[in-house]
């Protein structure tokens, strides 16, 4: 049992928990204006993620209860790569809104630590399921026909 399946599963929770926390901070002049600006990752399109890192999560927990191979790996992996890339997506509008606003005098605007915990966790994602494409976990033996191993049937000999 190979821990890529509680790594990738691991990292798929996380990201899914950042989600939920702040991915821009401020401090400016107008604090009416500035508490109108959306700062969780929900405004920011956390179902979006949610469902992109949903199938690396997916992929994990079927890899936890049979095996991860390679059809696992590469839902992990595409739920990661479509989760960082939309991730810097994200990162470029924060960092124009910052610029916008700096421009404009009124607020310093900058990437909170939920979205470093996102990108982190979507690449996560991406990049440790390779493991398992270059080496699958083994496909489990079936079960033979043989009959059990008869029980003693006399005395104990001990």
């Amino acid at each position: 049992m190979k821990p890529i399946k509680w790594i990738v599963g691991g990292a798929a929770l996380l990201g899914i928990a950042s989600t939920f926390t702040n991915w821009m901070t401020w401090e400016g002049k107008l604090p009416k204006l500035l508490a109108d600006l959306p700062a969780s990752g929900m405004d920011h399109g956390g179902p979006v993620f949610i469902f992109f890192l949903a199938l690396a999560l997916i992929a994990a927990l079927i890899g936890i209860i049979r095996r991860f191979g390679r059809g696992m790996a590469v839902l992990a992996m595409i739920g990661g790569l479509l989760s960082t890339f939309v991730s810097l997506l994200k990162y470029g509008d924060i960092t124009e809104a910052a610029g916008i606003l700096a421009k404009a005098g009124v607020a310093s605007v900058s990437v909170a630590a939920g979205w470093y915990v996102l990108f982190f966790a979507s690449a996560a994602c991406m990049l440790v399921p390779i493991v398992a494409l270059i080496k699958p976990e083994p496909k489990p033996t079936p079960a033979t026909n043989q009959p059990a191993p008869q029980q003693w049937q006399g005395a104990n000999p001990y």
